[in-house]
């Protein structure tokens, strides 16, 4: 696809609950592929309508007991 993404994430151990704190990045080499042109014949025909969204970076952090 074209929206790479990566993730960082380790697990600690505290007794009984364990922790995973995560860190995705989303588009990481900041691609602007077009995904969509105006396919109207006019001025604005050829025109990127819609393009791969920009970075993205999503912290996170999951619990089990």
């Amino acid at each position: 696809t074209l929206l790479r993404g990566v993730r960082v994430a380790g697990r600690f151990h505290l007794g009984k609950p364990e922790l995973e704190p995560m860190l995705d990045l989303f588009n990481a080499l900041n691609a602007n592929h077009v995904l969509q042109e105006v396919q109207v014949i006019g001025q604005t025909w050829g025109r990127p309508q819609q393009i791969v969204t920009p970075r993205i970076v999503r912290v996170g952090l999951g619990a089990r007991f």
